[in-house]
């Protein structure tokens, strides 16, 4: 689902830390395999690296937001 980064973030802070963690976690892995498969072959979606970047950024925000207010 794509949306804009105000309507994702929003929809990021409903999430809870954990479900938070193994998203940056999945998104990890998921830019481990695209730098595999970006030096043996070319993307579809080059872009795709960047976007991954920015939601792994997006999350670590909302996880210190929430240590900085004291947690949830």
């Amino acid at each position: 689902m794509k949306l804009n980064s105000r309507a994702r973030i929003k929809e990021l802070r409903e999430l809870k830390s954990p479900e938070l963690i193994e998203e940056i976690e999945k998104l990890g892995k998921e830019s481990f395999d695209l730098r595999l498969k970006a030096s043996t072959e070319s993307l579809a979606n080059p872009s795709r690296f960047r976007q991954i970047r920015k939601d792994v950024a997006r999350l670590k925000t909302v996880l210190r937001e929430r240590e900085i207010k004291g947690g949830k």
